[in-house]
């Protein structure tokens, strides 16, 4: 038998006890501001919807309040639920009369009701005895019922509310919600209290007092489609917190009447709600808007533009986010470049040509100075990987000694005075970037572990000399997102290719690695999203992965940010336009995002854009 402690408040006492027997909680009689008249007591059973309804919040607590016939004002309450175990609630000392009409109102934290948490229940209190009733989504239509009576302006309307039988009432209830009704929050209380007052007693079935559940479809649009979002209504009926990701959703069932709509993404901290009114049986659709884009849409660059080595450059005390080759489309093909372009957060301007046509390289600044290396060149017989290194001084480009071996799509980043170079492609002739190897097996076997690299190389601009270091990366790979924090450099996502039965198949990757100036290499947390071609931007202790592709060359809008001191992820306001092998930099306290690709596989297809946004991270 569980034991009970009653908890009293005010002119309630609370059992708090898995069940009724054996509990005999302690009620407090006062008359204080209550009038000269007989006193009552009732005993309130509470279902397990009235217990822990999905509408409970963590402080559970609820209003209660008693009204009726001949009461010249209600009796109001506060009670805490906090314990899921609450299995009664006693109130003494109440007036004594007929068809006293209880209502339960959840109150959210601010001590507001909140919308579907409402519970009714009519009991008769006797003066000097304890009746007992029932508080539960069964009776509330019975609740609403006499609360529509009784708030009728003729006489008779209260006398009804004085001697309607209440048995019979609940009689009728139940046999609708056996009819058709279904749910009790079905039943259409207001067509059964207009028939009472026009009748004066309590009517037979009728359908029309059954109502029937609406439907939803709710689509989420503007965050990215790893995010999670909470959609829910408060009415009472429908579930609370259906978990989806972009998409459309189905609420169902949801009763007749108007409420809000409430949609919620966890990862991004944004709610949006939105006043609808759905009537019975109906089928409606709804679009919510989760994002928060970026706040800033900066004017177009000069010329649309992809897959460029870009880096942040300070000349002459002002900061340049430099754009150098790339990709750029004309008619229906695409081509690569050796224009550079330098923006300053208000404008474009136009610098000196990268030495040689080159894309899908990757750049850093070193002292002063923007370097880019490897990547990607027209060849003699198609595309061809690069060894190219150059180095930029915000005036002239001038070449420096070449890469120990060709890399297309490697990562750079300078650490400690030094370049390093890591992953990328190896230089072969087969695959995306060619033709296949002439052997009778080329056709039989997986050429991954030839293509896709690990291998990191640091550069001494004193010695002006490459070295290879022993150690490289976990995960072979190239097209990662790399930037310094806190003394590290940090390899984000990028392209695994797969070759097998004559065809290549691009792999992104959500791997995350990070390396010490002496090039060793670690896994960190893996990124929510795979993702290759995205960018990083180190800003305020945390780095931001934004844009990029995923399989097929897709597109992403996402942008995801990594805390490297505690390993977490936190997902953010999207981009208002999916790219991938963007250009990106903080450039006067603000992260810009320029240009990019909008789809294509292995990003080598696709139109580069000219829209350039950004945001305060």
């Amino acid at each position: 038998m569980p034991a009970c402690t009653p908890r009293t408040i005010g002119w309630l006492t609370l059992a708090a006890c898995v069940g009724l027997a054996g509990c005999t909680p302690r009620a407090l009689t006062t008359s204080t501001t209550l009038p000269s008249t007989a006193r009552g007591e009732v005993r309130l059973v509470l279902g397990a919807e009235a217990r822990a309804t999905q509408w409970a919040a963590p402080a559970a607590r609820a209003r209660l309040s008693v009204d009726g016939p001949g009461m010249s004002a209600p009796v109001v309450l506060t009670a805490d639920l906090s314990s899921e175990a609450t299995a009664s609630l006693v109130v003494s000392n109440l007036p004594a009369g007929p068809n006293r009409i209880v209502t339960l109102d959840r109150l959210d934290a601010q001590g507001a009701p909140v919308p579907g948490g409402t519970l009714k229940t009519t009991v008769d209190i006797v003066a000097g005895t304890s009746a007992r009733a029932d508080l539960g989504k069964v009776t509330t239509p019975r609740g609403m019922v006499f609360e529509r009576v009784l708030a009728g302006d003729r006489a008779q309307d209260r006398h009804l509310a004085e001697t309607l039988n209440e048995a019979a009432l609940q009689g009728l209830v139940e046999a609708v919600i056996r009819q058709g009704a279904v749910y009790p929050e079905l039943v259409n209380a207001e067509a059964i209290a207009a028939d009472i007052q026009l009748a004066g007693r309590v009517p037979s079935f009728e359908t029309r007092y059954v109502r029937y559940p609406a439907t939803l479809d709710v689509t989420l649009e503007g965050i990215p489609g790893p995010a999670p979002a909470d959609v829910w209504l408060d009415d009472p009926l429908s579930p609370k917190n259906v978990t989806l990701h972009n998409g459309t959703h189905r609420v169902t069932p949801v009763a007749p009447g108007t409420w809000v709509l409430h949609a919620r993404s966890l990862g991004m901290g944004v709610e949006a709600t939105r006043s609808l009114t759905l009537t019975s049986n109906q089928t409606a659709t709804v679009s919510v808007n989760l994002g928060a884009p970026p706040d800033q849409v900066q004017g177009a660059m000069p010329v649309a533009g992809m897959a460029g080595a870009c880096g942040l450059l300070t000349v002459g005390g002002e900061d340049l986010l430099i754009q150098a080759g790339g990709l750029r489309r004309a008619t229906d093909s695409l081509y690569f470049h050796n224009q550079v372009w330098a923006y300053d957060g208000a404008s474009w301007s136009q610098k000196a040509g990268l030495p040689a046509v080159l894309g899908y390289a990757q750049g850093a600044s070193l002292g002063g100075s923007f370097y880019v290396a490897g990547g990607i060149r027209p060849g003699v017989f198609g595309l061809a990987l690069a060894r190219d290194v150059y180095r930029f001084d915000g005036g002239a480009w001038s070449t420096l000694p070449s890469l120990p071996v060709p890399r297309g799509g490697a990562s750079v980043a300078a650490l400690g005075g030094h370049l390093y170079l890591v992953g990328g492609f190896r230089d072969a002739s087969w695959g995306p970037y060619g033709s296949y190897p002439e052997s009778n097996t080329a056709y039989d076997r997986d050429f991954s572990a030839e293509f896709n690299a690990t291998e990191s190389f640091r550069y001494d601009p004193t010695a002006n000399t490459w070295a290879t270091l022993p150690t490289g990366l976990n995960v072979a790979r190239g097209d990662m997102a790399t930037v310094v924090q806190a003394g590290r450099i940090y390899a984000f996502g990028g392209q695994e290719f797969s070759d097998f039965a004559g065809s290549y198949v691009q792999f992104p990757s959500n791997a995350v690695e990070s390396a010490d100036a002496n090039g060793q290499w670690r896994l960190e947390p893996a990124m929510p999203t795979a993702r290759g071609g995205a960018a990083a931007v180190a800003a305020n202790g945390k780095i931001y992965v934004i844009g990029g592709c995923t399989i097929g060359g897709i597109p992403l809008n996402s942008v995801e940010v990594f805390d490297p001191v505690t390993g977490r992820w936190a997902i953010k306001p999207p981009l208002r336009r999916a790219r991938g092998y963007v250009t990106a930099g903080l450039v006067n306290g603000r992260i810009v995002v320029a240009g990019g690709g909008d789809g294509g596989s292995a990003g080598l297809e696709g139109a580069p854009q000219d829209t350039v946004e950004s945001f305060v991270p």
